[in-house]
């Protein structure tokens, strides 16, 4: 029997597993788990963030929970930011559902922008009587 040539051969320290090809519906469950997932936690951080209401008779303790708010939302959208690159590489659907969740929003607030911006700039092309 004839030996394979040395270029065939796996490399000694190569892995032989393949990865597991999803099918349709696991792509789909896959992308509906990114998606429908950043809408939640984005939604819950948010609610928690505008309903933080307290008052502080000191102005200085009003501004130290502005400061952490502000540090917390940071450290959120970092981690967002982190989750979406891991995601990326070991999920690629999942990470395809946050991305276009992402851009969704991003698109919804630039409509709401230009509708808003054109509402108020509205009085300026009405003729004054």
């Amino acid at each position: 029997m004839a030996e394979q040539p040395e270029s065939d051969k796996p490399a000694e320290g190569a892995s032989k597993k393949s990865k597991k090809q999803l099918t349709r519906n696991e792509k789909i469950r896959d992308f509906l788990i990114g998606f429908v997932g950043w809408w939640i936690i984005s939604g819950l951080v948010w609610l928690v963030v505008t309903n933080a209401t307290f008052t502080f008779p000191s102005r200085l303790w009003n501004e130290l929970l502005a400061l952490f708010e502000l540090l917390f939302l940071l450290l959120f959208f970092l981690a967002q930011l982190i989750a979406l690159i891991l995601l990326a590489f070991r999920r690629g659907w999942i990470a395809l559902g946050m991305l276009s969740a992402i851009a969704l929003n991003l698109t919804i607030t630039l409509l709401v922008g230009m509708t808003q911006n054109a509402f108020c700039f509205a009085p300026f092309f009405v003729p004054l009587r």
